[in-house]
């Protein structure tokens, strides 16, 4: 048989039975909330780009060829032609065929443009 205890009514205070029914007080704006400042922290540099760049300074043709192409897209990094262009002659010149097919495509392109003009 059971305890007559365990099912028995919890007893209250005067000041918790006071209290039932109040609405609480919920604050609308906790302390560490947004403050309206703005706060602008620099991207973390993503490992491949880095990667890429560091092999691109020791000459490595793929990854010339691939920062090339980043550079010349503006694909994680801020569009320059001019470095892209760099990078992907240096590649072509170490022999990389998807570099000189860019090159190759790029010079058919602007053939075609200038004589359609």
């Amino acid at each position: 048989m059971e305890s007559p205890a365990l099912h028995a009514p919890a007893k209250t205070t005067d000041a918790q039975s006071a209290a039932v029914g109040k609405s609480e007080q919920i604050p609308t704006k906790p302390a560490s909330a947004y403050d309206g400042t703005i706060r602008v922290s620099e991207p973390a540099p993503d490992p491949i780009i880095e990667f890429q760049k560091r092999s691109a300074a020791r000459g490595m043709p793929e990854s010339e060829y691939a920062l090339g192409v980043r550079y010349l897209k503006g694909i994680g990094v801020e569009k320059d032609e001019s470095k892209a262009l760099s990078l992907i002659n240096a590649s072509a010149g170490k022999g990389n065929e998807n570099a000189k097919r860019l090159l190759r495509e790029r010079r058919d392109t602007a053939t075609k443009t200038a004589i359609s003009q």
